[in-house]
């Protein structure tokens, strides 16, 4: 269950409904510590690898058509890594989180309960990532509850901007290229289901998945001790 920071009413007065707008800002900005935007990179960063482990024991539906496109995004990623940088770190975790996080979560969360407000905006951001694969959209559905939660803690777009620019950064630009993902991806036939394997041990080394796990552990106790006032301090 997800705690609101936010001391939300019932929505059945006019003073309620307007606790209820004054709790969900669209777009909320305010500013971090820098001790939430350590603890937001830490957990973008730790997060990928046991996500994708986990992910990788579900028999999750293969697209031939899909796995194609990946394929070849995996190409232009590798031919062009400055403009991947600017797009995928720089631009888009800003433009998704004001979208997804800042307006569609905001005005769900005035009209539904708070878990019910997560829940759909994080379904709704799994849905429109099924373009890349079925798993790339189980990968986004379990990162938008988290970036929502994000933004509830802190008040805050910015949090969630940092943990999903670290989230993109580390699997497009530490992991991908040292465990040599992208080799096994174009190594793959499109047009055949993928090859069994073992999670906890093909896709990462184990020790990056302890290495993983501290890190979000570290994330966790420094939130756990960073009270929701302080997240917005200066």
């Amino acid at each position: 269950m997800i705690a609101s920071t936010y001391p939300l009413a019932s929505p059945d007065t006019g003073a309620s409904r307007e606790a209820r707008r004054q709790a969900a800002p669209f777009v909320p900005l305010a500013r971090i510590t820098i001790r939430t935007l350590i603890w937001s990179t830490l957990l973008g960063v730790g997060v990928v690898c046991p996500l994708m482990i986990g992910l990788g024991w579900l028999d999750l539906p293969h697209s031939a058509k899909l796995a194609g496109i990946a394929q070849q995004r995996w190409i232009g990623y590798s031919l062009h890594p400055g403009a991947l940088f600017l797009k995928a770190v720089l631009i888009v975790p800003a433009l998704e989180e004001i979208f997804y996080r800042g307006i569609v979560l905001q005005l769900l969360r005035r009209y539904c309960p708070l878990s019910i407000s997560v829940l759909v905006s994080a379904a709704f951001f799994g849905v429109t990532h099924l373009g890349n694969s079925a798993t790339n959209a189980a990968f986004a559905f379990v990162l938008g509850g988290v970036f929502a939660w994000l933004i509830v803690r802190t008040r805050s777009l910015f949090a969630a901007i940092v943990c999903h620019a670290a989230v993109n950064f580390s699997w497009l630009f530490l992991l991908a290229p040292a465990f040599g993902l992208l080799e096994k991806t174009l190594a793959l036939n499109p047009e055949l289901p993928p090859p069994a394997f073992n999670p906890l041990t093909d896709i990462f080394p184990a020790w990056w998945l302890v290495v993983s796990l501290v890190l979000v552990i570290a994330a966790m106790v420094m939130i756990a001790k960073t009270s929701p006032q302080k997240n917005a301090g200066a």
